[in-house]
Order: C-alpha cells, then structure tokens, then sequence
C-alpha cells in the first residue's frame, strides 16, 4: 500500500482493516479514556455495580472490556487536504500601517459546520483582506 499522489484520496487505504490494526496497535487502548464518564443530554447516567471476583472472574471480566473497548475505539478518519482559495477582496492603503498584527475575522453563524465557515483575514504585510476559504 504505497499514498504518494496529493491527489488521491487517502480514505480507501486509511479504512482498510490491516491499516486500522496497525493504528490501534500503536496508539494502544487506554481503558481510562474509552469508559470515561460523558455528559449525556438526554441519558441518566448508571449506577456503577460492584462485585466481588475471583482471580479467574477478573480476567475474563477484563478480557470482555477490552474486547468492548475494542469494539468503541474508533480511529479519527483521514481526508483529502482541501486546497486553500486565496481571493483579494480588496485593497486599502489607509490599513497599510494600522497595525502590524494579522486580524482573522470567523464567521460564527450557528448551524454551520466549521468546513463551511467563512474565514477572512487581513494580511497586514500585503494591505489586502484575503478571503481563506479551505475546500
């Protein structure tokens, strides 16, 4: 399995299954993690249940967690790098020696997802806003 064009979409050889085990074997389970105790919206949380286990009980009750941990643990998938879109909106002498900070203007408009959000920064060493928007 050979990625060297930046072209071509990386999901096919992320998603296959001898890649995904070789992931999970180098980022390795961390039980803490997995089970951690999550704010659900709607969902009561358990109560957790305690039990008394000999040596043998614990071993499989830790086997059957890892195999659940396992089963949760998904890897965070890897896309296309989207090709950055630099467009001039406009030039402005008067901004030249405003300020020598970058200014980044986000629009934080609820319900868009954050590839979809509009991203406009004005360079101050070029005197120019400079729409990036990432595709």
């Amino acid at each position: 399995m050979e990625f060297s064009d930046q072209n071509q979409d990386p999901a096919p050889i992320f998603f296959n299954e001898e890649i995904q085990n070789i992931l999970k074997k180098l980022t390795r389970v961390n039980m803490n993690k997995v089970f951690r105790h999550r704010c659900l919206e709607d969902k009561k949380l358990e109560t957790p249940i305690y039990k008394f286990m000999t040596d043998d009980e614990l071993k499989k009750a830790l086997e059957e967690a890892s195999e659940r941990a396992n089963e949760m643990l998904q890897m965070p998938p890897v896309i296309k790098v989207r090709q950055e879109i630099n467009e001039v909106l406009s030039v402005d002498p008067a901004l030249a020696a405003y300020d020598t900070a970058k200014f980044v203007f986000t629009d934080i408009t609820h319900g868009i997802t954050n590839r979809d959000r509009l991203i406009i920064a004005h360079a101050y060493n070029l005197n120019q806003m400079i729409q990036n928007i990432k595709e």
